[in-house]
């Protein structure tokens, strides 16, 4: 018998009225290791939210609309939302990344075992009813919930698990895409083996212990697909993406648009809208245009430089979520200029941030301290000396290194605010005595060249929340066995990288949330002192615009690109 049961065993021999509920004293991670089951049975139906601290709770009228009287509004079943991105490809396969278009489609397409509403940080049940964690933290059991069906009639099974996390591990599954590196999202290496017990129970062991491993499981990388349909479609799943998740796909045009329809046996429901179109409108003054004209319900991708004034339309609201995403530029450590660690630093120190977040992002955003947002367990603003502009400290470490007059390509994206970046840190570098070519690059261009480690020298990128847990903004870029890592930034090849990913696991271990705060204050210490192949320039939460006639916008979510409209509708 547990800790916990022989709680439970106490407190119902001391009810008087054996209709009163049972309420016994929880831990945080007691209600975690039980998962959903073992904090509904102890009526505690508000612990995993209360357990979210000073990251709990979040923007509730965001949530609702953005305005008081939009909260309180009942809102009606029906009608088709229109939801502008920026870009979006055939192809929405889970185990890779194309477009944040993509990614939100699968967000509404597909769902995993647990979900994390970013309203808090915890992970709720999902696709599992429940959770259990072994005493050594290295075995996580997950029970499904009974009578879910995939979008093809399918019943959602251990099995169909174990199918969809194989061709994640197994480089030699057929279906398995190139450029596959969605393992490195949900633990890595770290991931012993994912296999189905029975129909409705699916296991994970670890080889380390990993407290993110829950959230991790609500990643768009680790939503279950039906089995039937991997079989079918193969490594063309991404364009035939069979999911659980509240909307199911109904017509794919790449470069335009993905339309779903509403999945009436979803497990909270059936959603309110009938349908959901992803419509690209990548130029600012059409998505503005659109926006205002009713063509268009819903964006996130709204430049900051128009922010201001849709605010000021009666028909809108701009609502303000966490800062969830951290803009960064990175350089390739395998590069003769870029192995000396002084002109890795010399870069951060000459970067203008204050003016990045006054002209790129029209004074909405904030500077950073450090890979890990003000959102997230483990910020802290004791960073910034190291993120802060100090050209003469700059100049004196690019003369020290003897690197005057070098010359490297620095490549960004030519839409939204990436251009800006560009101009302003290609002056900043200037001034210190490099030489950058400043290229900028369609999405799918900039990728190419980006994430090839033969090409790449230096670039600017972001990091989202897809997991809301700081390990997730570390791990799957700087840790040594990352695909970014040994795609882009190369620190895997560094002597110093080592001791980082020691400190990563540690941190990746501890239960405490006091004592991990301290561990990822000091790990971003030693990135920034030993490492520094990435370079934070701003915390951003995108402005989420959306029409006064719809209702129910999770914009705490949206803000970091994660797409949960099922409870989103129009205005009765």
């Amino acid at each position: 018998m547990t800790e916990m049961d022989e709680q439970v065993r106490r407190a119902m021999a001391r009810r008087e009225n054996a209709d009163d509920p049972i309420v016994v004293p929880i831990t945080r991670r007691q209600a975690l290791k039980r998962g959903a089951a073992g904090a509904s049975f102890l009526a505690l139906p508000g612990v995993l939210a209360a357990c979210g601290g000073e990251r709990g709770g979040g923007n509730e009228e965001a949530q609702s609309g953005g305005a008081s009287d939009q909260a309180k509004a009942e809102l009606k079943p029906g009608g088709t939302l229109v939801l502008a991105v920026d870009a979006i490809t055939g192809q929405s396969d889970p185990g890779l990344f194309s477009t944040f278009g993509n990614w939100m489609a699968i967000d509404c397409i597909a769902r995993g075992f647990t979900h994390v509403d970013y309203r808090s940080t915890e992970p709720q049940p999902a696709l599992a009813e429940r959770w259990e964690v072994s005493d050594d933290g290295l075995t996580y059991t997950f029970f499904l919930k009974e009578g879910l069906t995939f979008h093809d009639g399918n019943p959602v099974t251990a099995k169909d698990a174990e199918r969809t996390f194989k061709r994640l591990i197994d480089e030699d599954d057929p279906t398995r895409p190139e450029g596959v590196y969605a393992l490195a999202e949900i633990g890595g290496s770290n991931v012993k083996s994912a296999k189905a017990v029975d129909d409705m129970t699916f296991e994970f062991k670890l080889a380390k212990p990993d407290v993110a491993f829950l959230s991790r499981m609500s990643n768009p990388n680790a939503v279950l697909i039906s089995a039937a349909a991997i079989e079918k479609h193969g490594k063309e799943i991404g364009r035939n993406l069979v999911g659980a998740g509240p909307f199911k796909l109904a017509d794919v045009k790449s470069g335009q648009s993905i339309t779903m329809e509403r999945f009436d046996d979803f497990y909270m429901g059936k959603p309110l809208l009938d349908k959901v179109v992803l419509q690209v409108l990548p130029d600012p003054t059409a998505l503005t245009s659109a926006l205002r004209s009713g063509q268009a319900q819903l964006s996130p991708f709204v430049p900051f430089s128009n922010a201001s004034a849709l605010k000021r339309d009666s028909k809108l609201v701009v609502n303000e979520g966490k800062p969830y995403i951290v803009i960064f530029a990175a350089v390739n450590a395998s590069k003769e200029l870029f192995k000396d660690l002084r002109v890795r630093q010399a870069i951060s120190y000459a970067i203008d941030r204050e003016t990045i977040v006054r002209q790129a992002f029209n004074g909405q955003a904030t500077v950073p301290s450090g890979l890990i947002t003000p959102a997230e367990l483990g910020h802290s603003e004791e960073l910034k000396t190291f993120y802060t502009q100090d050209i003469e400290k700059a100049r004196a470490l690019i003369q020290e290194a003897g690197a005057e007059g070098e010359q490297f390509e620095f490549v960004n994206q030519n839409i939204l605010f990436w251009p800006r970046i560009g101009q302003i840190i290609d002056r900043n570098l200037k001034e210190i005595g490099l030489r950058p070519k400043t290229l900028y690059f369609d999405e799918a261009t900039y990728n190419e060249r980006s994430f090839d480690p033969k090409v790449h020298e230096m670039s600017a990128n972001q990091r989202s929340a897809f997991v809301a847990d700081p390990d997730n903004k570390l791990s799957p870029i700087v840790a040594g066995d990352s695909f970014v890592t040994q795609s882009v930034t190369r620190n895997d090849l560094l002597p110093e990288q080592k001791e980082f990913d020691r400190m990563l696991v540690e941190a990746r271990q501890e239960e405490d949330e006091e004592t991990r705060k301290g561990q990822y204050l000091e790990i971003q210490k030693y990135f920034a002192e030993k490492i520094a192949v990435i370079h934070p320039l701003a915390y951003i939460a995108l402005p989420v615009t959306q029409s006064k006639a719809i209702g129910g916008v999770n914009a705490d979510a949206l803000g970091t690109y994660r797409t949960f409209l099922e409870k989103t509708g129009y205005l009765a």
